[in-house]
């Protein structure tokens, strides 16, 4: 039985997540940096500005020949502008509804806190009803007992 095939370079480029990655991540070569013709003829802001470009042009070019630090910086501040853009526009309405949410929160605190003072109440009220019912109807049966009983025959062919 033959070894399974281990993936390739060439087949990590076929799933999703490298697709992706290389449709955002495209490093160019960085063009070595030359020395304008006419820079003794052009004036001393000029000629200084053009010396600064040169020189970071340089150290571009010595840090990241393939243009891969050209291409994280221009990534980074893409997402950075992204994520700020995104936090402008999200983070005030859903400040304002979990601002929301815990004022409705405290209110329903509130009132299951007085539903349950009123079921803690309860008890005593109901076991004086209670009392009260039950000796209201002693009473009907006691003031029942003493009279006499008045029964009249019924008689249906009168």
């Amino acid at each position: 039985m033959p070894a399974p095939d281990l993936p390739t370079a060439v087949q990590n480029h076929r799933r999703p997540a490298f697709k992706l990655g290389s449709r955002f991540w495209n490093p160019k070569p960085v063009p070595r940096p030359v020395i304008p013709a006419d820079l003794e003829q052009l004036s001393w802001p000029e000629r200084s500005a053009e010396v600064v470009r040169h020189t970071l042009l340089s150290i571009e070019y010595w840090l990241s020949q393939g243009g891969w630090l050209r291409e994280w910086l221009r990534l980074n501040l893409w997402t950075g502008a992204v994520l700020i853009v995104l936090s402008l526009i999200v983070v005030p309405p859903v400040t304002a509804i979990l601002g929301g949410i815990r004022d409705w929160t405290g209110l329903l605190g509130a009132t299951i806190d007085n539903i349950n003072v009123a079921v803690a109440t309860l008890p005593p009220i109901i076991l004086a009803l209670a009392t009260a019912f039950m000796v209201v109807k002693l009473i009907q049966r006691h003031r029942a007992n003493r009279r006499p009983q008045r029964r009249q025959e019924y008689n249906p062919y009168e």
